[in-house]
């Protein structure tokens, strides 16, 4: 039995994430982003390091560079430090996997492809950050 408040607080949930926001190295932003995922830059504004300290705790200035991609914005911190990798990464729906997967092959992007033992095969593609993007086919 669902209680009426649960039946409200999955309906009101559903729409809760506005954006993702990534770390990445400013090169990716042109060959990685808007060529091989297809993004379209919608604006771009600047943290001071006042407010980075205040909001991430970190003490610098950043470029931010606000991303639609298909249904996702990406707000997306341009700077020139490298993560370490982690297990963080998106998933992207697309019926242009084999477009996504080509483009990051051709300038050289990680590419990783599972295969299942229903032969159903999921695209893993990272950009130079090691910001992880998993990608499927629609449907």
């Amino acid at each position: 039995m669902v209680l009426k408040h649960e039946k409200e607080l999955n309906i009101n949930m559903k729409n809760m994430i506005h954006h993702i926001g990534l770390q990445i190295i400013e090169n990716d932003l042109q060959t990685f982003y808007i060529k091989v995922l297809g993004c379209t830059p919608l604006r771009t504004f600047n943290l001071s390091k006042e407010e980075a300290f205040l909001i991430f705790n970190l003490l610098k200035d950043i470029e931010i560079s606000y991303c639609k991609c298909n249904d996702v914005d990406l707000e997306l911190f341009v700077g020139n430090s490298i993560n370490p990798p982690t297990f963080n990464h998106v998933c992207i729906h697309t019926d242009n996997v084999m477009e996504i997967v080509n483009k990051a092959n051709a300038v050289g992007f990680r590419v990783y492809i599972r295969e299942k033992k229903d032969k159903t095969k999921t695209y893993f593609v990272s950009d130079s950050n090691y910001n992880l993007f998993e990608i499927k086919n629609h449907h």
